[in-house]
């Protein structure tokens, strides 16, 4: 696939038809990453070209969908085109890490290679791209993927971690066991060759036995990202704190509240959460640890805000093995 000659903002892309008659073609009906094909273009008279304005949302990977209508309206097979925006200069907002200031998704895909789907201004995935280099050249196949259990590892991103370029970068708890910042290059992509292990302190968790990670900004007050991570099979909340260089140099661990395990006064794995997803973008100290929430009703909630004007965004969202 190939990138864009200019940075994120308005464009053009010409489209033929493809060895159709000129004469034939009454219109290109046309979409970006949707295929809803709401736009439409009219070549010049005995012409099949015609040269689109887009403008997307996101840099990083996209879609143009293009179909043609004949002038009897029969509509043709659609036409996909997958290219890469390349992001205007600056550094990364939160969770964003395709330089556009929107939040983006990391994913493992069933072969072990990573993905990143880019995200828009409504907030909406669509195209992707392979998320990972090795010095610039390709990732072997399978490297986010322990090969003998099947199990991938877990990531986690939300903001520059190392070197300090402003760039957003993963944290990754590899099938090895232990946990890396993988650095971001400010285009939707780390490179596993600058990775770097994550230091942690004395009383911390083996790494190997946590079962999720949560990258957030700062909830402490102290000007640094910290990091959360489940343990235990979601019995334990583990914050790591205090910052600096790949290190952090505090831990500490709270168990999953009983409220929270137990709704209801009733007990057992089956009410255990198995998945807590950490969103934030802070301008004031705020920690949240598990919560537990049926509709709009939050029954359980473990954190604190230091201003009543505080500003933020985000989302904590608990998966459950079962409703109450």
């Amino acid at each position: 696939m190939e990138w864009s000659k200019n940075t994120l903002g308005p464009g053009k892309v010409t489209v033929t038809g493809g060895g159709t008659n000129a004469a034939d073609i009454r219109e290109y009906q046309w979409a970006l990453n949707h295929p809803v094909y709401n736009q439409k273009a009219v070549p010049a008279a005995a012409q099949d070209a015609v040269t689109l304005d887009i403008n997307p949302d996101n840099s990083g990977p996209n879609v143009l969908y293009v179909r043609t209508v004949n002038q009897a309206g029969n509509i043709s097979t659609p036409t996909t085109y997958l290219f890469y925006v390349r992001p205007k200069a600056g550094q990364d907002k939160t969770n964003d890490a395709t330089g556009d200031g929107y939040g983006d998704t990391f994913v493992i895909d069933g072969s072990g290679d990573l993905r990143i789907y880019a995200g828009d201004k409504d907030g909406d995935i669509d195209a992707w791209m392979p998320a990972a280099t090795d010095a610039g050249r390709p990732v072997p196949s399978g490297y986010w993927k322990d090969a003998a259990s099947g199990k991938s590892a877990l990531i986690t991103h939300s903001t520059d971690w190392f070197p300090g370029d402003g760039l957003t970068d993963l944290i990754a708890r590899m099938p090895d066991g232990k946990l890396y910042v993988y650095p971001g290059d400010g285009n939707g992509r780390v490179d596993i060759s600058r990775r770097l292990e994550i230091l942690l302190p004395a009383g911390s968790p083996n790494t190997a036995t946590l079962t999720q990670l949560i990258a957030g900004e700062d909830v402490t007050g102290d000007g640094m990202p910290d990091f959360f991570a489940l343990g235990d099979n979601g019995d334990t909340f583990w914050a790591f704190t205090g910052y600096t260089g790949a290190s952090f140099s505090t831990v500490n661990a709270q168990p999953a509240p009983r409220r929270a395990r137990a709704p209801y006064g009733r007990a057992g794995n089956a009410h255990r959460p198995h998945a807590l997803l950490v969103h934030i973008a802070l301008r004031c100290p705020f920690a949240v640890a598990l919560a537990r929430a049926r509709k709009t009703t939050v029954y359980w909630i473990l954190g604190t805000a230091t201003a009543a004007s505080a500003l933020y965004s985000g989302y904590l969202t608990l998966v459950w093995n079962r409703s109450p």
